[in-house]
């Protein structure tokens, strides 16, 4: 029992222990949590400080905001008012100026039409590109017009005078005051004008296809071509193209009918292509673009484009009846003959020298026809000297022998008419200057003109009417002349505007 009791007595020590540490650990955090509480209220206290600075902040602001307020109205009548006056001012002053007599209707109207003005002024040359230059512009906007500058006073109370001076700008629908019609019916009539570094045919071009797409999506709209720049280039080129084709055609059939041999007739036919590929080529690497005017200088070149293949080709043939080997000939035949195709064909292309020193638009038109045709004529002159052998010595290995009966007879007929030339040296002498006085007669009896006429699939004309007439009177009569166009044969469209 006594044991028992001293056990019971520890264990009752040892928790008295447990409890006082732990009484003592509770007094701790509530000494934490009281601590804690004063801070709390110490920054509650702070934050209820703030609160009442912002409002008083904000009390402050809307009575500063008030009386900017009331400042700015005031500030913006004075401005209103000091306006008022200036412009007051400024009639007074331009009334005692007497501008009337300086500013006129008439004067308006001129400065508005010069300044809404713009035209081509000729072309540029940057980096071998042309650049056509435009002068003056248009009005891009009403607020553009307004601020035209129409008179300068020179007196500080007047100052400049401007367009919104002495007139109200606005902008108007006139459509229905404005008369456009195609085929007798309302339209609007609307030109295109391409940009310089663009062709005329390529813009046409999409300008027909974007018409074309504005034509399937939109079931009221009916798009015509009243002019066709685009179409008649086409036009133009393709019948060059066609003349350039049938020339080739020609000369080369011509050639075969005198040679009547067709091994030398394909070697000059292969010369043709070759030597306008060569000077295709040259156009390209000087800037010369593929034209009306340059595709006419290759038609004119084509015929002379076998002249000195047809030279080497003949002294080739008179080698070979000589006896001399094939490839001998080759070389000697157009070695011989080498120093007089040169000189020929170099005097023919400097004919087309003087267009350089040309100033204008006559530069313009005649100069890619000069250079098509020296670079034919000097591309025939390459082919002559180095392929027409080389195919010379592969493919006249053997002479023919045969003789054209039609040349045969025009050279039996030339010897007779050349012996009877030489034993009447007098006549002919006085014939050739006959002609020549004749020519030059003729020459300047036919005038002059810088184009000369061509059929365009297009015309146009003009109706004026009395200056009595009225507009009403006006739209009737060219009405009535669209009537009677419509039923003349071969007319497609018409279109009439007023202006």
């Amino acid at each position: 029992l006594k044991e028992g009791l001293d056990q019971t007595s520890q264990l009752l020590a040892a928790g008295l222990v447990e409890l006082e540490s732990g009484l003592a650990a509770l007094d701790e955090k509530k000494q934490e949590l009281s601590d804690g509480k004063k801070v709390l209220e110490q920054k509650l206290g702070e934050l209820g400080q703030k609160e009442q600075e912002l409002t008083v902040g904000k009390v402050v602001l809307k009575l500063e905001m008030d009386r900017a307020r009331e400042k700015l109205s005031e500030g913006e009548t004075i401005l209103d008012e000091k306006m008022a006056e200036f412009e007051e001012a400024r009639d007074q002053a331009l009334k005692k100026a007497s501008l009337d007599g300086v500013l006129t209707k008439e004067m308006i109207s001129a400065i508005l039409a010069a300044q809404n003005f713009s035209m081509p002024a000729g072309s540029l040359t940057d980096q071998g590109q042309e650049l056509l230059v435009k002068v003056g512009d248009r009005f891009q906007d009403q607020g553009e017009m307004e601020d035209l500058l129409l008179f300068d006073t020179g007196d500080q109370a007047i100052g400049k005078i401007y367009l919104r001076d002495v007139a109200t700008v606005t902008k108007k629908d006139n459509s229905s005051e404005t008369y456009a019609r195609v085929n007798g019916n309302p339209a609007v009539i609307l030109t295109f004008q391409k940009q310089s570094n663009f062709s005329t045919a390529q813009v046409t071009g999409a300008i027909r296809d974007k018409a074309d797409e504005l034509e399937m999506s939109l079931e009221d709209l009916s798009v015509t071509a009243l002019m066709d720049q685009g179409k008649y280039i086409d036009i133009v080129v393709d019948s060059v193209l066609n003349n350039l084709i049938y020339g080739g055609i020609l000369a080369i059939l011509v050639l075969l009918l005198f040679l009547r041999d067709f091994r030398p007739t394909f070697i000059i036919a292969v010369s043709i292509p070759i030597s306008l590929v060569f000077a295709i080529a040259m156009m390209y690497f000087t800037g010369v673009s593929i034209n009306v005017i340059s595709l006419a200088g290759l038609a004119l070149g084509v015929g002379m484009l076998v002249d000195n293949s047809i030279v080497v080709i003949e002294n080739i043939y008179r080698l070979r009846l000589e006896g001399v080997p094939t490839k001998e000939a080759s070389v000697d035949g157009a070695r011989q003959i080498a120093g007089a195709i040169i000189s020929s064909t170099l005097t023919t292309a400097s004919v087309f020298l003087p267009i350089v020193f040309v100033q204008g638009i006559s530069r313009q038109i005649f100069t890619d026809m000069g250079l098509t045709i020296a670079y034919s004529l000097l591309a025939s002159l390459i082919v002559a000297l180095t392929l027409v052998p080389m195919l010379g010595s592969r493919m006249l290995e053997k002479s023919s022998g045969k003789k054209s009966r039609l040349f045969s007879g025009f050279t039996r007929g030339y010897s007779r008419f050349l012996g009877w030339s030489l034993k009447h040296r007098t006549i002919i002498i006085l014939a050739v200057v006959g002609i020549a006085a004749l020519s030059l007669v003729l020459a300047l009896s036919l005038g002059t003109s810088f184009i000369p006429d061509m059929d365009a699939p297009q015309m146009s004309l003009s109706i004026t009417l009395d200056k009595d007439a009225s507009r009403e009177e006006l739209i009737d009569s060219t009405e009535a002349v669209i009537d009677r166009l419509l039923t003349l044969e071969g007319i497609d469209t018409i279109g009439a505007f007023e202006g």
